[in-house]
């Protein structure tokens, strides 16, 4: 009898006041596998071999990415070369979102493929999960 293996997905986030630990702990429920949840606030390396899938929820800290998510992801780089990668953030302002752009480094963002996982109509509809969250939270 063959084993079928589940996809395993693990969400690791920076959070200083809650708001993306509550977005990573909604969208683990909207996810169709198995999902772990971490905070890299107290573990900046996890092993990562029983994981297809990594999203990365960066947060920023006085308008730079947090130092536990660049830990978090220096510390992976190499380990996410074979894995499906993306990344959230609840910042909407396109400054802030230049700064986060401008910020993760070059190898990392090299990694995610965006117009190979990610439709106009998922960035439509997560954009609205967010902006929902958002208000409910607010």
């Amino acid at each position: 009898m063959m084993e079928v293996m589940l996809m395993c997905t693990l969400i690791a986030y920076g959070s200083n006041n809650g708001i993306t630990k509550n977005l990573a702990m909604s969208l683990s429920e909207k996810l169709d596998s198995e999902v772990d949840v971490r905070n890299t606030k107290y573990n900046s390396s996890f092993y990562l071999d029983k994981y297809d899938n990594i999203l990365i929820g960066i947060n920023l800290v006085n308008g730079e990415i947090s130092n536990e998510i660049k830990k978090f992801i220096e510390n992976n780089i190499e380990d996410f070369q074979f894995k499906k990668l993306g990344f959230f953030t609840i910042n909407k302002d396109d400054n802030q979102i230049n700064k986060i752009d401008t910020s993760l480094p070059k190898e990392f963002k090299n990694l995610i493929d965006f117009e190979g996982h990610f439709s106009k109509e998922y960035f439509d509809e997560m954009n609205s999960f967010v902006e929902t969250l958002n208000q409910k939270l607010a």
